[in-house]
């Protein structure tokens, strides 16, 4: 059986896995929460803003890394801006972090299956 569609009739190559390569624009830390900021770079996110994904390794300025896209199945593993209660919701916070805080302005991203009981813990959570 043919493929429902041709790269002619999509127009463009698209993602059917759950990460993607990108530029890091500044040094990250890993398990950090990045954004796209332009072309093919990413850079961390601030509690505003909407994140691509996380980044599990370290990164130097220019490096091209692996990101774990939100949108894939499964789990991630994000760095705590403090103590979070298992199974609580986790927001976006300023440096790429997460806190289970709400605050007006702060993007939800899933919930925690893990306890953190400091800043700099890494938990997993379930995207939402």
């Amino acid at each position: 059986m043919p493929a429902p569609y041709s790269p002619s009739q999509i127009g463009h190559a698209y993602l059917d896995r759950g990460y993607r390569s990108f530029e890091a624009i500044t040094s990250l830390n890993a398990y950090t929460l990045v954004k796209v900021s332009t072309g093919d770079a990413i850079t961390a996110c601030d509690e505003t803003e909407q994140p691509v994904g996380v980044l599990h390794q370290a990164a130097a300025q220019g490096d091209e890394v692996l990101v774990a896209l939100l949108s894939k199945v499964g789990t991630v593993r994000i760095k705590t801006a403090g103590a979070i209660t298992r199974g609580t919701r986790v927001y976006g916070v300023d440096d790429g972090l997460v806190a289970d805080a709400v605050g007006s302005s702060r993007v939800c991203i899933g919930i925690a299956l893990e306890a953190a009981t400091a800043a700099g813990d890494v938990v997993e959570v379930m995207p939402l």
